[in-house]
């Protein structure tokens, strides 16, 4: 009697496992990122700015990008040599 009400727990206790482990195999939706808009001017014009969209982390690489290019230009800028002065 007492082996039959382990087992049946046993058996009960692994069913719980399979269905622990098939729910979190399920693949979750994946969420959709906020877009955030910027207006940027235009260069060479007085007409209106353009709209440009990207989310949260496209916009952090961006500013990266655009702050890695200006201390690439003031480092080259500062190792040029001058007119003699």
């Amino acid at each position: 009697m007492i082996g039959a009400a382990l087992l049946t727990l046993s058996t009960a206790g692994i069913g719980a496992i399979t269905l622990a482990r098939a729910e979190s195999a399920t693949p979750a939706k994946p969420v959709k990122e906020r877009m955030i808009c910027r207006s940027q001017e235009r260069l060479g014009t007085r007409l209106g700015a353009k709209r440009v969209c990207n989310t949260k982390a496209r916009w952090a690489e961006i500013e990266a990008e655009s702050g890695a290019a200006v201390r690439d230009a003031q480092r080259s800028m500062s190792s040029m040599p001058t007119n003699g002065t």
